[in-house]
C-alpha cells in the first residue's frame, strides 16, 4: 500500500476524532461519507471514472490517471524494445484512439472544444471536468508522444548533444 492509499483510509478513520464545533457535520460530513463509502476507488486507482463530487480526495484524479498511463507503458515499452515496429505502430495507435475519444466525447456531449476559463459557465465546467479532463483516455495521447520521445532519447543518447 501506498502512503496516499493509506491517507485515504486514514482520513475517514481518523479524521471524526479530532474535529468538532456547529458546522463540522455541515462541511466535514460530506467528505467523510464519501471516504466511508468509495475507499476503494482510492484503493485501486480508479477514482478519475467516478463523479468527482462523490469521491474521496477528489483531487487525486492525477494520481490514478498516471497510474493507469504506467500500465499502459509498460506494455508500450515492452513492444518498443522487444519489438520495435509494433511498438511504434501501437503508440500511433493510441495517440488516434485518444484524440478520436476526446473529440467524441466533446462532440456528444456539447462541450466546448477546449478548457478554456472563458468558454466554461457554472453548467459546462463541471460537466467537461467530470466526463472528459480526468479521465486517461484524456491524456493518453501526450503521454504515448512523451513515452516515444524518451525512447527516442535513450536510444540514440550518444548522438545527442546539449549545449549550454
Amino acid at each position: 500500500m501506498t502512503f496516499y492509499q493509506l491517507l485515504a483510509i486514514a482520513i475517514f478513520l481518523l479524521l471524526p476524532l479530532i474535529g468538532s464545533g456547529p458546522f463540522w457535520g455541515d462541511f466535514v460530513g460530506p467528505f467523510l461519507q464519501n471516504c466511508r463509502d468509495r475507499w476503494w476507488l482510492n484503493l485501486f486507482y480508479v477514482q478519475n471514472y467516478w463523479p468527482s463530487d462523490d469521491t474521496c480526495l477528489y483531487h487525486t484524479w492525477l494520481l490514478a490517471a498516471i497510474m493507469q498511463l504506467y500500465v499502459v507503458a509498460m506494455i508500450l515499452v515492452w513492444f518498443l524494445i522487444k519489438k520495435p515496429n509494433i511498438g511504434f505502430t501501437l503508440i500511433i495507435f493510441f495517440v488516434i484512439c485518444g484524440m478520436a475519444a476526446v473529440g467524441a466525447i466533446v462532440f456528444i456531449h456539447k462541450l466546448p472544444g477546449a478548457l478554456s476559463p472563458y468558454l466554461l459557465d457554472a453548467i459546462s465546467a463541471p460537466k467537461m471536468w467530470n466526463t472528459l479532463y480526468i479521465k486517461t483516455f484524456d491524456h493518453v495521447g501526450s503521454f504515448s508522444i512523451g513515452l516515444f520521445t524518451g525512447y527516442l532519447v535513450a536510444k540514440h543518447k550518444e548522438k545527442l548533444t546539449f549545449g549550454r
